[in-house]
This record gives structure tokens, C-alpha cells and sequence, in this order.
């Protein structure tokens, strides 16, 4: 049997977070981006981990600053 891969709660990832709320209808071009390390137990494949292929996207909801943007809400 393969050995087993823990993985620490505390492991940390980076992921491209706004700097400032954008607004419904916003596109994400518009908007400037810094990466922040998130905890990688929290993330997983419904959240943007590169920005710059949704650059023409636009924002469906608000979505507040320093959070990981959600492919559902563009």
C-alpha cells in the first residue's frame, strides 16, 4: 500500500485576493490583485488561483477585499 500523505491544517498556499471590494458588474481586469497566503485546506478548485485568464470577467455579486474570488461569481 502507498504511504499515507498527511497534510497539516496550517499548510499555506498563495492565491490571488482584490485589494479593494469590487463591485456587481465590475470587470476583474479593473481591478489591482495581491497574492496572500491562505490555508490550503480552505481552498479548492471553485476559487481563481490565476487571475490573469479572467481579466475580461465580470463580477456577478460584490466580492470583498483580501478574500479568494469564487468561480461562481463570475
Amino acid at each position: 500500500t502507498p504511504p499515507v500523505q498527511l497534510s497539516s491544517e496550517d499548510d499555506m498556499v498563495l492565491i490571488p485576493t482584490p485589494t479593494r471590494q469590487i463591485a456587481q458588474g465590475e470587470k476583474l481586469g479593473t481591478v489591482e490583485f495581491a497574492m496572500i497566503k491562505w490555508p490550503k485546506s480552505r481552498i479548492n478548485d471553485s476559487y481563481l488561483m490565476d487571475i490573469t485568464m479572467y481579466a475580461d470577467a465580470i463580477a456577478l455579486t460584490p466580492l470583498p477585499k483580501f478574500l479568494p474570488v469564487p468561480s461562481s461569481a463570475i
